[in-house]
């Protein structure tokens, strides 16, 4: 019920559609790792790699690492995902060939967009003077979510507040309590920035509904899922 295969790559396909021993069927490896309890329930621990999930979309951050590296002036680079408050960001942290000639991220941002979709593009990119290393050798990411989160904190302070309408703030306070969010979202940023999905797009227009007495469809909210865009509906 998956697929047949990954289109034009038979060695992605014989990676992830494999034969189950036991019962000769073919199936599909997530890279799900879990365990079976004797009661069947089963237990979830994590990836077996860094794929990722934003907006709805599954991301491979290797393949945000690549684009990145395709600028000149970029000698390493690790892609993550930060939680800060509620709400999912993806960035990149880039090592420079040298201290003298730091890209601007502008660049890299045209760098990335050349190769990626808008939803892999990383809402914020900072650079490090070098990747930091666990006792065994491999990047540190826990040091890396925190730089992370500091980055995405300043890139958030430096950010011009916008003045919402009474309508964009009763919005706003449906999506802090249907997403669990700690403080009121931004009226230009993407409802699934802020860990929404298709299921919590059909609750809210009940809120909606609820809420103003007017009819809103669903396909209009998903055309602009943003505060702003919701408030030009209503």
């Amino acid at each position: 019920g998956v697929a047949l295969g990954y289109l034009n790559d038979d060695v992605l396909t014989a990676e992830r559609f494999i034969t189950y021993e036991r019962t000769g069927e073919r199936l599909y490896d997530t890279g799900d790792i879990g365990m079976y309890w004797q009661d069947g329930t089963i237990e979830f621990f994590g990836r077996e790699d860094f794929q990722v999930k934003i907006r709805g979309h599954r991301i491979e951050l290797g393949e945000i690492e690549a684009a990145l590296q395709k600028n000149e002036f970029i000698r390493d680079v690790c892609a993550l995902t930060v939680k800060i408050k509620g709400r999912t960001y993806l960035v990149a942290a880039v090592v420079a060939e040298s201290e003298d000639k730091l890209p601007e991220i502008s660049e890299l941002i045209k760098t990335a967009e050349e190769s990626l979709p808008e939803y892999m593009i990383p809402s914020v990119i900072f650079n490090v003077k070098n990747m930091p290393l666990t006792a065994n050798g491999k990047i540190d990411r826990k040091i890396l979510t925190k730089l992370g989160e500091e980055a995405v904190q300043n890139h958030k302070h430096s950010e011009k507040s916008v003045e919402m309408s009474d309508t964009e703030r009763l919005i706003a306070e449906i999506w802090m309590e249907l997403l669990g969010l700690e403080e009121l979202p931004n009226v230009c940023e993407d409802f699934f920035d802020y860990g929404g999905d298709s299921l919590d797009i059909v609750k809210l227009r009940t809120k909606l509904v609820e809420k103003f007495g007017k009819e809103i469809e669903i396909t209009d909210i998903f055309a602009d899922p943003t505060v702003s865009g919701i408030a030009s509906l209503l």
